[in-house]
């Protein structure tokens, strides 16, 4: 299923789960429930667009290289990738939306066979200099892609803010030269790949 919201309108798509452009039902517009205050909803926010990922393409503990991050792939239901571990060239198929995430924290796994993003706010660090509680520019994208595969857009950061709440995910982010704000969230169980291993070392 894909979600995305901007203000009241809603769209909701129901695709195949083998054929990921297979579409079997799609649903444009307003939800009262979901939106009117008086009835249990959000508001309506017109600035603020609404994606949900519901596709979790990887997510590693980042310490073959030295570093104390953890990197989460996301995106929705259409997309996959195939990534060299050789050479770190991804092939991508499907259409939709796709989130890297490069955060970095001070905090030990408390058991590496269950390794997580610790809980708490991050904070977009444009100066990608690894300070704990941030997530980093350089290696953190929002890029769009259509049915062949083909990346049609890549928006980068101009602000944000990352909240991690056990299996919740939430991105709030504007890009640049763009006003409004968009609301990114994952919700899903996750395990890090620990590459420990791979560097001998210990993190």
């Amino acid at each position: 299923m894909h979600l995305t919201r901007k203000g009241s309108r809603w769209v909701i798509e129901l695709v195949s789960g083998e054929g990921k452009g297979m579409l079997w039902t799609k649903f444009e517009g307003a939800i009262d429930a979901l939106t009117d205050p008086a009835l249990g909803g959000g508001g309506n926010v017109d600035d603020t667009d609404y994606v949900e990922l519901t596709n979790l393409l990887s997510a590693t503990s980042n310490v073959a290289n030295g570093t104390k991050s953890l990197t989460l792939n996301l995106g929705t239901d259409g997309i996959s990738s195939t990534t060299n571990p050789a050479t770190w060239q991804t092939v991508w198929e499907g259409e939709g939306n796709y989130l890297a995430l490069d955060i970095y924290s001070e905090e030990r796994p408390a058991d590496y066979n269950n390794i997580r993003v610790p809980n708490g706010v991050y904070t977009f660090n444009i100066n990608n200099d690894g300070m704990a509680g941030t997530f980093l520019e350089s290696f953190s994208i929002y890029k769009e892609y259509d049915s062949t595969g083909m990346e049609v857009a890549e928006h980068p950061y101009q602000e944000g803010v990352l909240t991690v709440t056990d299996d919740l995910v939430k991105l709030e982010i504007k890009f640049e030269d763009e006003e409004n704000l968009y609301v990114v969230t994952y919700s899903g169980d996750y395990t890090m790949q620990d590459r420990r291993s791979e560097a001998g070392g210990i993190y």
